[in-house]
């Protein structure tokens, strides 16, 4: 059986997550924060079992120094990650709706 991959969070993506989940409670209702945290949570999980299935993050003309990939929950939140594969680690770097500022991602890149 395969080592399981330790899923670390960023704190711009702590710090997403409680604002997705402050919006889902404030403007819908706590069921609706719940199903969306169940998503958001499975498809981390998705990572987990295939990490580098999933889409690279580019920008045209903005290379990075690292591998960085994306999945999206409920076609809205894009949650942006590194795989350190020889580690088994996921690095969760952003959970941002998929209209988020390039320049949002760009940072939270920079500051890992």
């Amino acid at each position: 059986m395969a080592k399981k991959y330790k899923i670390i969070y960023s704190d711009d993506a702590q710090e997403d997550l409680n604002g997705i989940l402050h919006y889902y409670l404030t403007h819908y209702s706590k069921a609706a924060a719940e199903r969306i945290l169940v998503e958001i949570e499975s498809r981390i999980q998705d990572i987990t079992r295939m990490p580098e299935a999933y889409s690279l993050f580019t920008l045209k003309n903005r290379p990075f120094k690292k591998e960085y990939r994306y999945i999206f929950a409920k076609k809205t939140y894009r949650i942006l990650y590194r795989a350190i594969i020889e580690e088994r680690v996921i690095r969760i770097i952003t959970i941002s709706h998929k209209r988020a500022d390039a320049s949002r991602l760009i940072r939270s890149i920079e500051e890992e």
